[in-house]
């Protein structure tokens, strides 16, 4: 694994157990907040632009689809960051709360966390210990 890779592969495994852990224990209040952060077009632009910002640091300084698993993972969600945040810049808030509606982000929010969670959780090892 290269020293990159095993480096943000650290970062974003123990971001996403974090992140998920944090915004499980706190339901009403994460949801509240991505609806409310839709209905708000400045901070929409914001979030969007630091979004776009992350990925595409992600995107350009490793774009690597060989290797090991937890490469690829990373490679992944330096792309899935780069097209949120275009997402999020592109499409109206109300657009994006019907698409977060689509996906049943409500009912299914502790899935969705603890899928992000188990994949940290899994990024996290194989980095470490790679």
């Amino acid at each position: 694994m290269l020293p990159l890779s095993k480096y943000l592969g650290e970062f974003l495994g123990l971001f996403c157990m974090i992140a998920a852990a944090a915004l499980m224990a706190r339901k009403k209040r994460s949801l509240a907040a991505v609806f409310d952060m839709l209905d708000n077009p400045a901070l929409l632009l914001v979030v969007s632009i630091f979004t776009i910002m992350f990925g595409l640091a992600l995107v350009v300084g490793h774009n690597l689809w060989t290797g090991a698993p937890a490469t690829i993972v990373v490679t992944v969600i330096a792309w899935a960051s780069l097209a949120k945040g275009v997402a999020l810049l592109v499409m109206p808030g109300p657009a994006m709360a019907k698409t977060y509606r689509a996906f049943a982000l409500q009912p299914l929010f502790h899935l969705y966390l603890a899928g992000m969670f188990v994949l940290g959780a899994w990024l996290a090892y194989a980095s470490f210990t790679g």
